[in-house]
């Protein structure tokens, strides 16, 4: 998509209406059960706590308990990542991906990963195997880390653009058109 430019006002509303149909194409999320959002929170304090390694373990036992809450993988690569642990948190995930090579979180997760270490080729790999796998998994297409800033940091947004447009044709996920409006 070269070519003429759109001012900036008119590049905000068409953003604005990309998010708004994204949003009311959106299926409503589903609900967590109580114990699992509470367990959840705790393990939030403890990073709040800086209690970072302990946290990565709870998230690691959640994730062996639930292996479809999506949000501990996010939350331990989110936290690798800052702590600068990226070693300790692929041997993780890639273990996580010998037990089931069609893991989506643990291969949103190495992407994240990847993108943190500027492996930009392998990161786009990895959230379009993601996004596969599980067509309505949503963050992959999210800030921060998703792949639309991928697309962005290894300067191939026409590349970005397709994939985008085809990940919605293919899967219907409203959140592929938040990623567009983000590239």
């Amino acid at each position: 998509m070269r070519g003429k430019q759109l001012p900036k006002y008119k590049l905000a509303v068409v953003n604005s209406c990309i998010f708004l149909i994204a949003f009311l194409c959106s299926p409503l999320l589903p609900q967590v059960p109580q114990h699992l959002h509470d367990r959840y929170v705790n393990i939030l304090k403890l990073m709040s706590e800086d209690e970072y390694d302990q946290a990565i373990v709870e998230f690691q036992r959640l994730i062996s308990e639930h292996p479809d809450f999506h949000k501990a993988y996010k939350k331990i690569a989110e936290t690798c990542i800052f702590t600068n642990n990226l070693e300790a948190g692929q041997n993780y995930f890639e273990k996580l991906l010998t037990e089931n090579p069609q893991n989506p979180y643990a291969l949103y997760a190495l992407a994240r990963i990847d993108f943190k270490r500027q492996d930009y080729e392998q990161a786009i790999e990895k959230f379009k195997k993601s996004i596969e796998f599980d067509a309505k998994f949503s963050d992959a297409y999210k800030y921060p880390g998703g792949l639309p800033e991928v697309y962005r940091a290894n300067e191939d947004l026409d590349s970005a653009i397709n994939t985008l447009v085809n990940s919605f044709r293919q899967s219907e996920n409203a959140s592929a058109y938040y990623g567009l409006a983000r590239c």
